[in-house]
């Protein structure tokens, strides 16, 4: 079976058509949602045989109380979770100093959040295999 996919964004309004673009290209792996940066630490925190890592982590940068950022740290300083692929996922393509913070910080990659459902649907599609432990 492919990898959990987590996904961290307090925004419903992004959440929804994110899950919508994983069903209609057919991503078959499972996918957690968290909305805020404490709650997916406690479920990294809570994982083990019967519910392993996740293989992708789709990190917003704009969460409310514990910012993307913060959490991001905790990850990569992890011993066991920095190895997880963790893509930074902003709404503002106009932020080019929040791409090199997620960068120095060792994120995998940076996305910008795509404004319609088509390019959306695009974006998801053109993850590479390795993200999906395909």
């Amino acid at each position: 079976m492919a990898g959990t996919i987590l996904v961290v964004d307090d925004s419903e309004a992004d959440v929804k058509p994110l899950l919508l673009a994983f069903a209609q290209v057919r991503i078959e792996n499972p996918v957690h949602v968290c909305h805020d940066g404490e709650a997916a630490l406690e479920y990294l925190a809570s994982t083990d045989f019967v519910r392993p890592l996740p293989r992708l982590i789709l990190l917003g940068t704009n969460l409310s109380g514990m910012s993307g950022f913060d959490v991001l740290t905790r990850i990569k300083e992890h011993p066991t979770w920095r190895h997880i692929t963790t893509i930074m996922f902003c709404a503002s393509s106009t932020r080019k100093e929040d791409a090199k913070r997620a960068d120095q910080l060792g994120a995998d990659g940076f996305l910008t959040k795509p404004k319609t459902v088509k390019e959306l649907r695009a974006m998801v599609q053109s993850f590479p295999a390795k993200w999906m432990g395909k």
